[in-house]
C-alpha cells in the first residue's frame, strides 16, 4: 500500500504541470522577427477577431465609409473602401450596432487570412489548443482524485494504516484539480506568443502604424475612440 500511496503523491500534480510545459511550449513558437506590418496586425496581437472588427469599425467611420445615427446604429455612405476590413464592415450595414459587426467578420475571408499570416509568422498560438489542453488535464486530474480517493479509503477501512501519505496525495490531486479548470475556464481573446507580447509592445510606439482613431481603437478598444461622444454611441450595444 505504501507504494501505491507514493505513486499518487508523485502522480498528483502531473497533468496540472504537464498543461504548464505545453502551453508554455506553445507560447515559445519560432519567430521570424518582423514587427507588425499593419494596424490590423496590431489589433489581433491586442485582442483578437473582436478588436480587429471595431477597428474596422473605427476606420469606416474615420473614412467616411460609415456614419454613426444618434441612436448609435451604423449607415452605410456612398463611399467605397479599398481596405478589406473597411469594406466587411460596410457590407454589413445598413443598419446594425458596431457590436453586431463583430460576428460577421469573425468568419470574413480577411479574417482568416490574418490569423493565418499571424500563425505562420508565429505571433499566436493555434486557436483552441490551449483550452483543449486545460480541458484534457482537468479531466485526468478528476480522474486522480478519484483514485486517490479510493486509496486514502483503502488505507483506512482495509489496511487500518496511517493515512498521512494517502492524505497529502490526495489534497495534491484535489488542489491540483481546481487549480486546472480555473485556467481551463480563463477566457483569452487570443492567445498570443511571447514574441507576440514583444512585437505589440513594439508596435504601440511605431507613431506610423499605430496612428488616429484605428490606432486608438486596436490598442484600447472602441472605448477608445478619440471622438468622446461617437465613442460612447459606439459602445451602445441596445
Amino acid at each position: 500500500m505504501a507504494e501505491l500511496e507514493t505513486v499518487m503523491a508523485v502522480l498528483a500534480p502531473l497533468p496540472l504541470l504537464a498543461a504548464l510545459a505545453y502551453t508554455g511550449w506553445l507560447r515559445n513558437r519560432r519567430h521570424d522577427g518582423e514587427p507588425p506590418r499593419t494596424i490590423y496586425q496590431v489589433a489581433y496581437l491586442a485582442g483578437g477577431p473582436d478588436r480587429v472588427s471595431d477597428t474596422a469599425v473605427a476606420g469606416a467611420v474615420e473614412r467616411r465609409a460609415a456614419r454613426i445615427d444618434s441612436s448609435g446604429v451604423l449607415r452605410r455612405t456612398s463611399a467605397r473602401p479599398a481596405d478589406p476590413f473597411v469594406l466587411a464592415v460596410a457590407d454589413t450595414l445598413p443598419k446594425v450596432r458596431a457590436a453586431r459587426v463583430r460576428e460577421p467578420l469573425r468568419a470574413s475571408e480577411p479574417m482568416r487570412s490574418l490569423r493565418t499570416e499571424l500563425l505562420a509568422r508565429g505571433l499566436v498560438v493555434p486557436e483552441g489548443r490551449p483550452r483543449r489542453a486545460w480541458r484534457a488535464a482537468a479531466f485526468a486530474q478528476l480522474g486522480l482524485v478519484v483514485l486517490g480517493s479510493a486509496v486514502l479509503v483503502r488505507t483506512v477501512v482495509v489496511s487500518g494504516q496511517p493515512v498521512v501519505l494517502a492524505g497529502i496525495a490526495l489534497a495534491v490531486a484535489m488542489t491540483a484539480f481546481v487549480v486546472t479548470v480555473r485556467l481551463e475556464r480563463v477566457h483569452r481573446a487570443v492567445w498570443t506568443t511571447k514574441a507576440g507580447e514583444r512585437a505589440l509592445s513594439r508596435a504601440g510606439d511605431d507613431p506610423h502604424l499605430v496612428t488616429g482613431a484605428m490606432g486608438a481603437v486596436a490598442l484600447g478598444g472602441i472605448e477608445a475612440y478619440p471622438d468622446r461622444r461617437s465613442a460612447r454611441l459606439l459602445t451602445l450595444t441596445v
